[in-house]
C-alpha cells in the first residue's frame, strides 16, 4: 500500500503535472490555514485528493495536520445559486454556461475551415463531450487502432481509463488520426498540437487550443465568452434536449454522480417548463 500521498498518486496513475499541482496546492492550504487564512478556492481538487489519501491511512507530512477539515470548510464557503454552480455576485446576470445555438452552429462550421491539430481536438470535443485534456492524453496507438476497432481507448480526469465509441463522431476521430500522422504533433506518444515538446509539453498544447478556439470564435463573429469546457457543457446540453434523458447525457459524459449531470442541464430546464406549462394550460382549457 502506498505510505505517502506521491506514492498514492502515482499508485492511481494521476499525470506527473496533476500531483506536483496537487501538492503544491495542498502546501500553500496548509501554509494558510496555519496562519489562520481561510483555504482558496482552487486547492479543491487537491483537498478531494487528499481526503481519499487520507481515507487509505497515508502518512500525514510535518504541518499537514492543518488540512484537517480544510474541505469542509471550503464547500460550506461555497455559495450555490438554485441552477446550481457557484452563486452569481449581487447585481449580475448569471451568464449560461453552455453557448447558444446560432453561435455553436457558427463555431462548428469555423472549424471545419481550420488545417489544425488544434482544430481537431476541437471538432472530437464537439462531437464527444470529452474535456480538451481527455483528447490531449489519448495515446497515439488507441488513435491509430480506431479505425479497426471502432472506439478510443481515453485517459480521463484523474487518470480513468475508458473507451468512447467512435460512432457519434467518426469523421472527428478520422481528422485528428490524419492530423497526427508517424510522431508529428504528439507528446510523450500522445495527441498534441504540432511545435510542442519538453516538460511543459501538456500546457503548452492546452494554451494552443484555447488560442485557437478564440481566434475561430472571433472569425465566427461569436461574441459571448467561450472557453473549452463550454464546449463540453454545449454538447450536454444539446443532447439532453434531443433525448430528454439525464441519465444517457451522464454516461456521454462519463460523470460518476447524476447530480453532476443535472448541474450541467440546469439551462435545459427553462425550456422543459415552458412546455410542461403549456400542456397544463391545454389541459385547463380542454376541461373548461
Amino acid at each position: 500500500m502506498a505510505t505517502t500521498f506521491s506514492e498514492w498518486l502515482a499508485a492511481r496513475q494521476y499525470a506527473p503535472t496533476t500531483a506536483a499541482d496537487a501538492l503544491r496546492a495542498l502546501e500553500l492550504t496548509a501554509e494558510r490555514v496555519r496562519t489562520g487564512g481561510e483555504p482558496p478556492k482552487h486547492a479543491r481538487a487537491a483537498l478531494v485528493r487528499w481526503e481519499a489519501a487520507r481515507a487509505d491511512g497515508v502518512e500525514v507530512p510535518p504541518g499537514w495536520e492543518a488540512l484537517d477539515g480544510a474541505l469542509t470548510r471550503l464547500d460550506a464557503a461555497r455559495q450555490r445559486s438554485a441552477l446550481g454552480g457557484r452563486a452569481s455576485k449581487v447585481g449580475r446576470v448569471r451568464e449560461a454556461r453552455s453557448l447558444s445555438d446560432v453561435s455553436w452552429s457558427a463555431l462548428i462550421g469555423k472549424l471545419a475551415e481550420r488545417d489544425e491539430v488544434a482544430a481537431r481536438v476541437l471538432e472530437v470535443m464537439s462531437g464527444t463531450g470529452l474535456r480538451v485534456g481527455d483528447v490531449l492524453r489519448v495515446e497515439v496507438a488507441a488513435l491509430r487502432e480506431c479505425e479497426e476497432t471502432g472506439s478510443v481507448r481515453v485517459i480521463l480526469k484523474g487518470g480513468v481509463r475508458s473507451v468512447v465509441l467512435c460512432d457519434g463522431a467518426p469523421e472527428a476521430w478520422r481528422g485528428l488520426c490524419a492530423a497526427c500522422p508517424g510522431q508529428s504533433g504528439l507528446v510523450a506518444g500522445h495527441v498534441a498540437p504540432r511545435g510542442d515538446g519538453g516538460a511543459e509539453a501538456g500546457g503548452a498544447a492546452y494554451k494552443r487550443v484555447q488560442r485557437l478556439l478564440h481566434e475561430v470564435c472571433a472569425d465566427a463573429g461569436i461574441t459571448e465568452a467561450v472557453w473549452t469546457h463550454r464546449i463540453r457543457r454545449t454538447v450536454g446540453v444539446q443532447a439532453y434536449r434531443a433525448t430528454e434523458d439525464t441519465l444517457a447525457v451522464r454516461d456521454l459524459l462519463q460523470h460518476k454522480s447524476s447530480r453532476t449531470t443535472e448541474g450541467y442541464l440546469s439551462e435545459a430546464r427553462p425550456d422543459r417548463v415552458a412546455e410542461l406549462q403549456r400542456k397544463i394550460a391545454s389541459k385547463f382549457r380542454g376541461g373548461q
